[in-house]
């Protein structure tokens, strides 16, 4: 703001705005399932060899996959 350079981002349509909301709605349900943020699941738990966090770090590396493969599906459909 004191250099002039904020601006406001819009959503592109029905469709974008209903994926954000969707993909903030599952990244809540992960950080209450996991007991945490994902740096804690993914850092702190690993290094303490717990299993609960090996399987949170999974859950979160196949979610960060399954994004990327329906985003680009998402692309290819255009």
């Amino acid at each position: 703001m004191v250099r002039r350079s904020l601006r406001w981002v819009v959503f592109y349509g029905t469709r974008d705005s209903a994926l954000l909301l969707l993909g903030a709605v599952w990244m809540w349900v992960g950080g209450v399932t996991a007991l945490g943020c994902t740096v804690g699941q993914g850092l702190s738990g690993r290094s303490t060899l717990s299993v609960t966090s090996a399987i949170a770090f999974a859950g979160i590396v196949a979610g960060a996959l399954g994004g990327l493969r329906f985003q680009w599906w998402l692309l290819e459909r255009e």
